[in-house]
């Protein structure tokens, strides 16, 4: 026997979704005002090469990634996300996670937005000072005593951020697709040495990541 809802399904209005959009954009305001990290180079360029090497040529949305990425996924290759440096930053931000459709374009939508709202610069550093770099690092939105990029470099290196070498930035880098686990296994370790050694062979070919940071 069919059973029917009680009441009918409701969509999202157009108001309820502008009110989603506006209360992100401030969370996410918020996040990028208690931003206290500085522009230190090694770090932030080496989260480019890993992460997102058209950051500065894009709104948001890198298409070429995102046609690499659907024409692996027809061809039935291995494929990952094409998510832009804003975009990490969006789902960081709002803690949604969901492996749905409809996140995704919201992710998109809110990424482009926030090309309109906030420097590339203040959006990098803002990320980077936020993200997941393993157990000992969880996500802090705001208000954390020290921003996570440098708790990594201090507990892990014994340095502030301006201190990390290369090979030091590459490896933190590498956090973010390898999360540190409480207690670090062999395979997490080579998992994090091919990655670190894949940024340090890349950044030659992208040189002009590493001479500014356009603000």
């Amino acid at each position: 026997m069919l059973r029917f809802r009680n009441q009918p399904l409701r969509l999202p209005s157009l108001k309820r979704f502008l009110i989603g959009i506006y209360g992100d954009l401030h969370l996410l305001d918020n996040a990028i005002q208690d931003t206290r990290c500085d522009s230190y180079i090694n770090l932030y360029r080496y989260v480019l090469v890993l992460e997102d090497r058209r950051y500065y040529s894009h709104k948001g949305i890198d298409y070429i990634s995102f046609l690499r990425d659907f024409w692996r996924l027809v061809t039935l290759r291995r494929h990952g996300g094409f998510s832009t440096i804003e975009m990490q930053l969006v789902r960081t931000v709002t803690a949604r996670y969901e492996r749905t459709l409809s996140r995704k374009l919201y992710e998109i939508l809110l990424a482009h937005l926030c090309n309109w709202h906030f420097s590339k610069r203040d959006m990098l550093l803002c990320y980077c000072s936020i993200a997941y770099y393993g157990a000992r690092y969880p996500v802090q939105h705001y208000g954390g005593l020290m921003p996570n990029c440098e708790a990594v470099a201090f507990n892990e290196f014994g340095k502030s951020l301006g201190e990390l070498t290369e090979e030091d930035a590459a490896e933190i880098a590498s956090y973010l697709v390898y999360p540190r686990p409480t207690h670090p296994t062999p395979l997490w370790l080579k998992k994090v040495d091919k990655r670190k050694r894949y940024a340090l062979k890349l950044a030659p070919s992208y040189k002009y990541l590493f001479e500014y940071i356009p603000i």
